[in-house]
């Protein structure tokens, strides 16, 4: 018998206290102890990509929007976007990189 996996898209930002080369330290949300999945884990700024959506980039920003209280300062002038990772259960998981620059 097959199972037929519905593709998901998520979106997770990350952030740095600096160039990806020189960063020294990257903070993580505490996910609520009371969220369904993955309560109480550690994580970047993130959900599902929606319909809505018109790619990945716009979804992050959108979840930053949500998620990141406007004191912390971040913008999305601030971003940098250095690539995505895809993970299809049927194949191997895969990463696109942006630019090598930042490597």
């Amino acid at each position: 018998m097959s199972v037929e996996i519905k593709e998901r898209r998520y979106v997770n930002i990350f952030f740095l206290d600096g160039p990806p080369r020189e960063a020294k330290n990257i903070m993580l949300l505490r996910r609520a102890s009371d969220e369904a999945d993955y309560p109480d884990i550690y994580s970047g700024v993130g959900g599902r990509v929606e319909e809505d959506d018109e790619d990945v980039l716009e979804a992050g920003l959108r979840e930053l929007q949500e998620e990141v209280p406007s004191y912390f300062g971040v913008t999305e002038s601030g971003l940098i976007w250095i690539g995505t990772v895809i993970i299809n259960p049927d194949k191997a998981p895969s990463i696109n990189l942006n630019s090598s620059k930042y490597y």
